[in-house]
C-alpha cells in the first residue's frame, strides 16, 4: 500500500470537480443542441470528448479513494491473524536462538552451532522485515501487539528477549 496522502480528501476534491465539469459540459451540450443553430459534427464530437474525459478522470479519483479504504477494511481481519502468526514464529526463533547460544557456550566444537545460529539469525531478520511490512497495513494492531510483547519482555525491533 502507498504511504498516507498528505491531504486525504484531495482525490475526492479532484474527482468531484471533474464530475461537476462533466455535468457542466453535458448541460452545455444539451443547451447548444436545443438552440436554433444545430451543432456541427466536430462540435458534437468535441463536447462528447470533454464529457467523457472529465467523467473518466472524476471516476478514477473518487473510485481510487474509496477502493483503497474498502480493500483495507477487507484485508484487516486476515492481516491481524497473519501478523499474529508471523509474530509467533518470530518469538519462537528468538527462543531457539537463545537455546542454540547456550548450547554453543557449553561445547568445545561450536562451528556447527555457528552455522545453525547464522541460519536462525537470517530467519529472524526475515521475520522482522515481514513484521515491518504489516506495520504499513495495520499500524494500530502492530502497536497493540508490540505493547503486549513489551509486557512479556520481548523487543520486536532488536530481536531480543530480556531475561530479568
Amino acid at each position: 500500500m502507498d504511504k498516507k496522502d498528505k491531504n486525504p480528501y484531495l482525490n475526492i476534491l479532484i474527482g468531484s470537480i471533474s464530475i461537476f465539469l462533466a455535468l457542466v459540459f453535458a448541460g452545455l451540450f444539451i443547451w447548444k443542441s436545443l438552440s436554433v443553430t444545430p451543432l456541427t459534427v466536430l462540435e458534437s464530437i468535441f463536447f462528447q470528448f470533454l464529457i467523457l474525459a472529465s467523467s473518466l478522470v472524476g471516476s478514477f479519483f473518487i473510485t481510487k479513494k474509496f477502493s483503497e479504504k474498502t480493500a483495507l477494511d477487507f484485508l484487516k481481519p486476515y492481516a491481524r491473524s497473519s501478523f499474529r502468526r508471523i509474530h509467533s514464529l518470530y518469538t519462537g526463533l528468538l527462543r531457539l536462538n537463545i537455546k542454540v547460544a547456550k548450547e554453543k557456550e557449553s561445547t568445545q566444537d561450536d562451528s556447527s552451532f555457528d552455522k545453525i545460529q547464522g541460519i536462525i539469525i537470517e530467519q529472524i531478520y526475515s521475520s522482522i522485515d515481514a513484521l515491518e511490512e504489516w506495520r504499513d497495513i495495520i499500524p494500530e494492531d502492530v502497536e497493540e501487539i508490540e505493547l503486549k510483547a513489551k509486557a512479556k519482555k520481548i523487543d520486536l525491533r532488536n530481536g531480543e528477549i530480556k531475561n530479568e
